[in-house]
């Protein structure tokens, strides 16, 4: 009988350690998963401002960017943070002025650009969220901002789509617009 009982508290001490090891590796994975979001978002920043102080010698910087801030909205963690919903805002903002300005300028190749289907609608869903999620002020200034930046975007490229004869893009591009002109006037806020 006397075996019996040791061998249950060893099998017990066994089952204790088990459940800690497997406590201590959950929580060494979610740290490691929360350092490799700041760091994603910290290189998102830097590519886009690297893009954003020479854009024809930093190309590359821009989808640098995307594809960073794009690893961080892949998790449930990133998708809590405002201020990666603010950053996926300018950074799909960004992508969507250079398509216009490639358009309108006829400099550079679209296909030197990072692939998304619509950078600008992707903008304002982004900006949107940012606003929703804001907790400072400033936060919902800067994402309202980023709002009144992207309408011109929305419209250029709805034109663009309409005159492709995409009448359905068109459609969703010039919603947005009128969307984003909306939450800017409710927030007392000047809009195109």
């Amino acid at each position: 009988m006397r075996n019996s009982r040791h061998t249950f508290k060893n099998f017990y001490t066994m089952k204790k350690l088990l459940f800690l090891s497997l406590g201590l590796l959950v929580a060494v994975t979610a740290l490691q998963a929360q350092e490799d979001i700041k760091k994603d978002l910290a290189l998102a920043k830097r590519s886009l401002a690297s893009f954003t102080l020479d854009q024809a010698n930093n190309k590359d910087k821009l989808g640098e960017a995307k594809e960073a801030i794009d690893r961080v909205m892949a998790t449930d963690a990133g998708k809590a943070t405002g201020a990666a919903w603010q950053l996926k805002g300018d950074i799909y903002n960004e992508i969507a002025s250079q398509v216009v300005q490639i358009r309108q300028l006829n400099i550079g190749k679209l296909e030197d650009l990072p692939k998304v289907d619509n950078p600008a609608v992707e903008a304002v869903e982004a900006y949107q969220k940012a606003i929703e999620m804001a907790v400072k002020s400033f936060e919902k200034k800067d994402a309202l901002k980023g709002l009144g930046l992207v309408q011109g975007n929305l419209s250029n490229l709805g034109i663009y789509k309409y005159e492709e004869q995409d009448y359905s893009s068109a459609y969703k591009d010039f919603k947005y617009t009128i969307d984003a002109h909306e939450i800017l006037k409710a927030n007392g806020e000047k809009s195109t």
